[in-house]
């Protein structure tokens, strides 16, 4: 059964669901906050033509409007330049992840090209022209870059409701959750989505610092000392069970090293891991991966069970220790 869209969660609360950019990325889930004669859009997607003229007839064009990102990725973002230029919506993301929305993360990404190469080069990545002509298919679908991103504050006020900006680095750098003061309601973004999902890091893509796994294991944690009633997540559905999603999480990630360890029936680089445990993704699908399949490998690392050679290119093998 279809969700209505756009769907009242709570008063003056709104999900909207909007479709993906690309056929393997998952709709998004954008929430439409209203408070007196305030209104914020909170990943407002990409630019939908449905969507924009739904937030026409949703939005009035009296009341003040702001546009907050959870974080700077095409499927977040995209539509912020039409709603500066159409309602004059202040667009705000995290000082990190500013450059990533007002150039578009791909255009950012190449600013840093010998870094990110010899990273998917370690990776074990032999084609890397693949790999960017994959990358140069979303950058098609940025818009133009953009001016005027404002970085958050550590707390944005709409109406009279409050919103608390929270760091959550681990999916990018400039990762937040957002708290609703008062309320016990967070918008997480891409941080912590719903049963079925995996959150992959920037970091082990990228080579992009603060969004490594220790940066996610902290935002993580932060997130648990909080401990939200309702989880309103960028993908999927509102989710309330907080500690089992946690403790999904935990499971799949000790699922995915088992079946890593499992695959080092010989040295292997995380690229011909990746290729073992799941053959058919491709471009980016395929970097992801092979993403995970490192965090996996880091993680054993740590506990002694297997270890890495090389310079240019790390090939990885059992150290035949024991777990702690």
């Amino acid at each position: 059964m279809l969700q209505e869209n756009p769907q009242e969660l709570l008063p003056g609360i709104y999900k909207i669901t909007v479709p993906p950019p690309c056929k393997w990325m998952p709709p998004t889930s954008s929430y439409l906050l209203f408070s007196g004669k305030e209104a914020v859009l909170i990943d407002p997607g990409y630019p939908d033509p449905k969507v924009m003229g739904m937030l026409e007839e949703l939005v009035p064009q009296g009341l003040r409007f702001s546009v907050i990102l959870t974080h700077g990725h095409i499927d977040h973002c995209a539509a912020s330049g039409i709603l500066m230029e159409s309602r004059g919506a202040r667009v705000m993301v995290h000082e990190m992840d500013v450059e990533k929305v007002s150039l578009g993360a791909v255009r950012a990404l190449k600013m840093r090209k010998k870094e990110v190469e010899a990273h998917w080069r370690a990776l074990g990545f032999e084609r890397i022209g693949e790999l960017w002509e994959a990358l140069r298919r979303l950058e098609d679908l940025y818009p133009e870059p953009l001016k005027d991103i404002s970085p958050l504050p550590r707390e944005v006020t709409v109406g009279n409701k409050s919103l608390m900006v929270i760091h959550t680095p681990g999916h990018t750098a400039g990762s937040v959750c957002l708290l609703l003061k008062g309320e016990s309601i967070m918008f997480s973004g891409d941080t912590l989505l719903p049963s079925g999902y995996d959150t992959w890091l920037a970091g082990l893509c990228f080579a992009e610092k603060g969004a490594y796994p220790e940066d996610y294991i902290g935002s993580l944690h932060k997130i648990a000392v909080l401990d939200p009633r309702l989880i309103l997540p960028g993908h999927g559905e509102p989710f309330t069970d907080l500690r089992g999603r946690l403790s999904e999480g935990m499971a799949r990630r000790k699922e995915r090293k088992d079946r890593v360890l499992e695959a080092l029936t010989e040295e292997r680089t995380a690229y011909q891991i990746s290729l073992l445990l799941d053959p058919e993704p491709e471009g980016f699908v395929r970097l992801i991966s092979v993403s995970m399949v490192l965090e996996a490998l880091r993680e054993l690392e740590k506990e002694g069970l297997v270890e890495s050679r090389g310079g240019e290119v790390l090939f990885w093998r059992r150290s035949w220790g024991r777990r702690t």
